[in-house]
């Protein structure tokens, strides 16, 4: 059962007046609870008051939209940007904006954003790619393959080697979701654009949460210019509220301090990969947050212990229970260390 508390978790969590150590959530920069950034959050209040409820498309506009789009998209190493109120309002713009250019082919994993009337594939995610593959050679239709950059849940990297194999013959759109990657991943926390539109094939486009490491309430669309300007005509764009101005006043004006909170971040992470090898407890990859475990009881182990970690059934409470541990910039040395004394006597 859920704990309702009243107070954003950083590095702690206070559950009925006990403290605990937080290792959960998708905080991954621990920007959120930032001093810092807190103080340039009410400073775009300042500027832009709490909420901006008119059309994007009226004739009357903010600045910092396109400002914020520019920022993105250079942060990204992107051609052009689109900021919307939410990661979940991208993908399911995108899905119902692209349903009629090709055949949608949804990756297993993929975030329910995605769904519509279609289910992702049933298998690994390496069949997936193998199948893609066979489809494109007998099918010469457009196909628009949806996948996710990175797998949250069990913390698995995916390889996009294989889209080098892919025919030239037949038309692709390539939708990925970066939520999990933008930030966290890539040089300097880029994420996935720069390596995929290395690839060559077909059109991309990345979307993503604003709201894991950048601590945005908020979500991009990455993509070419043309893309993003058809993008924009749609009633779907036109209808929907746009993004607090006040939290890109404070994303745009944070690029040092998300740079340093990666570095400690990627600190935090090389120090508990190390130390917890020898215990075989955790399934990871190299410089991302997430540490999955098999060992279902090991949350209510480290409760009694004084740490709260990540324990939940997803997408719906009727499917299986994930148990991960998530590291975040926000933790100090200490925590770390306390915890992984605490996870040696396990078992």
């Amino acid at each position: 059962m859920a704990e309702h508390i009243h107070h954003i978790p950083g590095r702690q969590v206070l559950i009925q007046d006990k403290v605990y150590g937080y290792f959960s959530g998708t905080g991954y920069l621990g920007i959120s609870d930032h001093p810092l950034f807190r103080e340039r959050v009410k400073a775009g209040i300042d500027a832009y008051g709490v909420h901006f409820g008119g059309s994007r498309l009226g004739n009357i506009g903010l600045a910092i939209f396109a400002e914020a789009e520019a920022w993105l998209a250079d942060f990204a190493g992107a051609p052009a940007a689109l900021v919307l109120s939410s990661g979940t309002l991208c993908g399911q713009f995108l899905m119902a904006c692209l349903q009629e250019e090709g055949d949608i082919q949804l990756a297993p994993g993929m975030h329910p954003a995605a769904w519509r009337q279609i289910r992702p594939f049933a298998g690994t995610n390496t069949a997936w790619c193998s199948a893609m593959l066979r489809l494109a050679q007998r099918d010469k239709r457009p196909q628009i393959l949806v996948s996710s950059t990175v797998d949250p849940l069990f913390s698995k990297s995916y390889s996009f080697d294989w889209l080098k194999e892919w025919p030239e013959d037949t038309p692709l759109l390539l939708v990925m979701d970066d939520s999990h990657g933008l930030g966290v991943c890539g040089a300097n926390g880029a994420g996935i654009w720069q390596e995929l539109v290395a690839t060559g094939k077909g059109e991309l486009i990345v979307f993503s949460s604003l709201g894991k490491a950048l601590g945005i309430p908020g979500g991009v669309i990455l993509g070419q210019p043309d893309r993003i300007q058809q993008l924009k005509t749609n009633p779907l764009f036109g209808g929907a509220s746009p993004i607090s101005p006040a939290f890109l006043y404070a994303m745009i004006h944070s690029r040092q301090l998300y740079q340093k909170q990666l570095q400690k971040l990627r600190a935090n992470i090389l120090f508990f990969e190390a130390a917890t090898r020898p215990l075989n407890l955790f399934q990871s990859f190299s410089e991302y947050p997430v540490f999955y475990t098999a060992e279902s009881g090991l949350a209510l182990y480290l409760f009694d212990r004084g740490f709260v970690i990540s324990q939940f059934a997803y997408p719906s409470p009727q499917d299986d229970v994930i148990t991960r541990i998530v590291i975040s910039a926000a933790h100090e040395l200490s925590d770390l260390e306390r915890l992984v004394s605490e996870l040696s006597g396990y078992k």
